[in-house]
């Protein structure tokens, strides 16, 4: 009798332990600020987590993800990374903004093998070319 109470007891709370260890699956899609158009290859991760995905060629995702996870991060090249809490959304739309990064300068290296070796670098600072 007694084993039979622990018993129930311990899958009385296995069960408590695996409802609030679901897996919950969102879906969405990313587009870009400036034309509107699909943005594929944007980097989706649950913040604090390995947990992520890819969106596809036409800026969809779908991800499942812990239940107690609260906030996704869109990042891609170029673009302004995002944010986005969960809440019990099931469909997110994210809409990306550029991210405009300045170069302010550029190197080239430029290496031959013949009978004459020789290489060139070359930067460009602000309309300035310096050959080394």
């Amino acid at each position: 009798m007694k084993k039979q109470v622990i018993l129930t007891v311990v899958l009385v709370l296995a069960g408590i332990v695996q409802t609030n260890c679901q897996d919950r699956l969102i879906n969405g899609t990313v587009n870009s600020s400036e034309d509107g158009g699909s943005i594929p290859g944007v980097s989706i991760v649950v913040k604090g987590t390995t947990i992520g995905t890819v969106s596809d060629f036409e800026g969809n995702f779908s991800l499942n993800f812990p239940d107690y996870s609260r906030n996704l991060c869109f990042t891609f090249i170029r673009m302004k990374t995002q944010e986005i809490e969960i809440g019990k959304q099931e469909q997110i739309n994210v809409i990306m903004d550029t991210d405009v990064v300045g170069v302010d300068e550029i190197t080239i290296i430029y290496d031959t093998l013949s009978q004459k070796s020789w290489s060139v670098i070359v930067t460009a600072r602000q309309d300035t070319l310096i050959y080394y």
